[in-house]
């Protein structure tokens, strides 16, 4: 008896792995069960909350634009009494101007005042003649002949034709400045 008792022990505890392996592998089996469930629920929910979602901003959208209209209509209003105010000061006007003798004599649009005669000061009547470089030139005798080998002529001419002509070119700026003229020495050259 001992021998089927140890067996029989050993066949209990067997069967009882196998129930508790069997019991472990249905609530493994469960477990994923309820957690596809659990995926597929949540993906439901997911889709239903878009739906939603897009249900509410088509509504939003349909408000918007049901309350643009209705401000456009609103200033259509607007415009259209401020147009009839418009018209009717318009014809207000008419009937005003219809009663009023508003006939213009030409003889009291043009002027009897006599206008004082022009006076234009003598200085401007006749210009003032600008400085010519011939004659700053004039006075000055080119060395000639045997002049010429003198040492330092020359020179000293060549001198005195350039002073001589930024002599000319002072006064022809004085004289541009007193007349108002522009002062581009290029434009007279």
């Amino acid at each position: 008896m001992a021998r089927r008792g140890a067996a029989g022990i050993v066949m209990a505890i067997a069967r009882d792995v196998a129930r508790h392996q069997r019991q472990a592998e249905a609530a493994q089996r469960r477990a994923l069960r309820d957690a596809e469930q659990r995926a597929k629920a949540m993906e439901r929910e997911a889709t239903r909350l878009q739906r939603e979602r897009t249900r509410t901003l088509k509504e939003v959208a349909r408000e918007e634009k049901a309350r643009y209209v209705q401000e456009r209509e609103q200033e259509a209003a607007d415009l259209n009494e401020d147009i009839g105010l418009r018209l009717k000061a318009l014809d207000g006007i008419l009937l005003h101007t219809l009663s009023v003798n508003d006939a213009i004599a030409f003889d009291s649009l043009r002027i009897h005042e006599q206008v004082p005669p022009l006076v234009i000061r003598l200085d401007i009547q006749r210009p003032v003649e600008g400085p010519k470089e011939s004659s700053y030139l004039a006075s000055l005798v080119a060395p000639s002949g045997w002049r010429k080998l003198v040492p330092g002529v020359t020179t000293k001419y060549e001198q005195a034709v350039a002073a001589a002509r930024s002599a000319y070119e002072a006064d022809l700026r004085d004289w541009e400045i007193r007349r108002g003229a522009p002062q581009d020495p290029a434009c007279y050259a």
